[in-house]
């Protein structure tokens, strides 16, 4: 039986490329996942800064003006935008009132704080806030600094705060300052 010669060709079966551009697809998908990890860890610590750095500015603002200051947290569910992801220093006025003392900080990209139900153990109560100068009064949960520059909790507590996809980070604060960071966990 003869057989005919086949042509060597230099060409790729379809097959073949179809295997070649499912792993091209494979890679780019684990990098893109990998730098997705890496600025959502990016954006979890980069909000341990923003709200140790709050926290400094009430205790010393209230230390320093021997006034009750607080760090707070939008608390306005109906805000979907900036709920539960504002945070400011607000100084409690000789009418009760509390007003922030400078702009109310974003925090970086998908991370919300998390409410006291969710072992944030220094969120003392929900208040109003006027954010903004002029602005509406809106529910903030409060964290104060009494007129000594000690947090109103004895003993000090933790404030944690989690990304879209569930890993959370959170900042011990003892009564007079003292920080430790908590990576990863559950609140208690």
């Amino acid at each position: 039986m003869p057989t005919t010669p086949r042509a060597s060709s230099a060409a790729y079966t379809l097959i073949e490329l179809m295997v070649v551009i499912a792993l091209i697809a494979v890679l780019t998908a684990a990098v893109g996942l990998g730098l997705r990890g890496a600025g959502e860890t990016q954006a979890l610590a980069a909000t341990g800064d923003i709200v140790r750095a709050q926290f400094e500015a009430a205790q010393a603002r209230a230390s320093i003006q021997g006034a009750a200051v607080a760090v707070v947290v939008n608390a306005d569910a109906a805000d979907t935008e900036n709920y539960l992801k504002q945070i400011a220093v607000a100084q409690q006025q000789a009418s009760g009132a509390w007003v922030g003392v400078d702009d109310a900080l974003q925090l970086p990209g998908r991370v919300r704080m998390l409410v006291p139900a969710e072992g944030n153990s220094l969120w003392q109560s929900e208040v109003d806030v006027q954010l903004e100068p002029g602005g509406v009064s809106i529910p903030c949960y409060l964290a104060e600094y009494g007129a000594a520059g000690a947090l109103a909790v004895p003993g000090g507590g933790s404030v944690w705060w989690e990304n879209e996809d569930g890993v959370r980070a959170g900042l011990h604060i003892s009564r007079y300052g003292a920080f430790t960071v908590i990576e990863g966990g559950t609140p208690p």
